[in-house]
């Protein structure tokens, strides 16, 4: 007969539960998850900012900062085109440069930035403010709506005669800075439209009139 006591052994507790001998190893994988969400956060939100990563133009030394999504908004424009954006391109500054008005851009700028929306400064000639939009390329619709803000007309297009004779005799009498004749001639033509409203201012005169009056008693 065996001794039992030497076939088996006891079973003895060591003090520590599974969930302790793994607890290590839990550790581990979390902070490894956590890396790894840090690390994925990271690389979108550079992702995030180099989709929609931000430029600076310059505009006779005034410096705008916006968005490039901003501005390809509306890529027909200036602006918004890459390619034709890149012409301005200042890789010593890394930024755009643009030798126009300063406080015209800040309309311009706010154009992309509303949606569409475009006012004239009320400091700014007018003639200044478009010749800004059309450098810009902004398009018609932007020309349409300072046209409507400044209660501007469209210049009616005036058909010349085809008669070469026909042309120069209508234009020297049309318009006095075509030639040096056509100036002449409406000097002219101005002299004697100042005679003759003189003539009629003097003969309103009491003196004058009273004369006009007894020539006429004396052939009746």
């Amino acid at each position: 007969m065996y001794n039992t006591q030497n076939i088996s052994k006891k079973a003895t507790w060591t003090g520590r539960t599974t969930v302790e001998l793994e607890h290590p190893h839990n550790i581990i994988n979390l902070r490894s998850n956590r890396n790894e969400d840090l690390s994925n956060i990271k690389n979108r939100r550079k992702s995030e900012y180099q989709i929609d990563s931000r430029i600076i133009i310059n505009v006779s030394g005034l410096r705008f900062e916006t968005l490039k999504t901003t501005l390809e908004r509306y890529p027909q424009t200036l602006l918004g085109n890459i390619r034709r954006r890149s012409l301005f391109y200042d890789k010593k500054q890394d930024e755009y440069f643009f030798d126009r008005h300063r406080t015209c851009f800040e309309s311009i700028l706010y154009y992309y930035q509303s949606h569409g929306r475009l006012r004239r400064p009320e400091y700014v000639p007018l003639d200044t403010f478009l010749e800004e939009i059309t450098f810009f390329e902004l398009g018609s619709d932007a020309l349409q709506q300072v046209q409507q803000a400044e209660n501007l007309e469209e210049a009616q297009i005036i058909h010349l005669p085809k008669n070469p004779i026909c042309r120069f005799i209508w234009s020297t009498l049309e318009y006095p800075q075509y030639s040096i004749l056509a100036k002449i001639i409406n000097i002219i033509s101005l002299f004697f439209i100042l005679l003759s409203a003189v003539g009629l201012a003097v003969e309103t005169l009491p003196k004058y009139h009273r004369a006009t009056n007894d020539q006429c008693q004396n052939e009746a």
